[in-house]
């Protein structure tokens, strides 16, 4: 029984990420700068590069980035936020309760200019 609650645990903290927030914002010259907001780095900048992808392959043209930009533009300490969210995940994996972690969807933002070429 304690199986299923866990399987149950682990579906229910999946679902719950954070989610990945894009903007496409034109510039001159036909370039753009597509911004990526997740609750990780590697998220937003995976998530904002693959955004970068589909927007030129709709034009049929392949992305060439010129920069990337990370930042982090969360309201807590980063080490902090991980220490808590380390200790938010042991509590939800080996209790009956649910405690939400710190992570947002805003957590860090990636900017990528690019142009199609």
């Amino acid at each position: 029984m304690r199986k299923i609650y866990a399987c149950g645990l682990i579906i229910l903290i999946s679902c719950c990420a954070a989610p990945l927030t894009t903007t496409l914002i034109p510039e001159e010259n036909n370039s753009y700068t597509m911004s990526a907001s997740s609750d990780s780095e590697a998220d937003a900048l995976q998530g904002g590069m693959q955004k970068v992808t589909e927007y030129c392959q709709t034009q049929g043209k392949t992305a060439v980035v010129s920069s990337t930009n990370s930042s982090y533009t969360g309201g807590m300490d980063p080490d902090a936020k991980q220490a808590l969210n380390t200790i938010t995940q042991a509590v939800n994996t080996n209790s009956s309760y649910y405690v939400p972690g710190q992570s947002t969807s805003q957590d860090y933002t990636v900017k990528i200019k690019f142009t199609c070429k």
